[in-house]
């Protein structure tokens, strides 16, 4: 399973005048000051996705996946929500 997380805001105003920059500002060295330098608290929710192979129904647990003309392949998945990030 992967950690996804996705952070949604309301206005990106202030997020595209950082990309106003070709690089990083100067008074960044780290990504996180530039939500302390403009006092930013994102809100940003976790997901724990899964992705599944099934190769002619039977479980795939190894790579590479070898399949021949006929096979019959599927993904299954499974996205956990698992809330809200805490700004820390």
């Amino acid at each position: 399973m992967l950690d996804v997380f996705v952070e949604a805001f309301d206005d990106d105003v202030i997020y595209q005048e950082k990309f106003n920059d070709y690089f990083k500002p100067g008074y960044m060295k780290d990504p996180i000051d530039f939500y302390l330098t403009h006092k930013i608290k994102p809100n940003v929710v976790q997901f724990k996705v899964g992705m599944y192979p099934v190769l002619n129904g039977v479980f795939v647990d190894h790579a590479p996946i070898l399949f021949e003309t006929g096979d019959h392949l599927e993904l299954k998945y499974k996205i956990q929500k698992m809330g809200k990030v805490g700004f820390n």
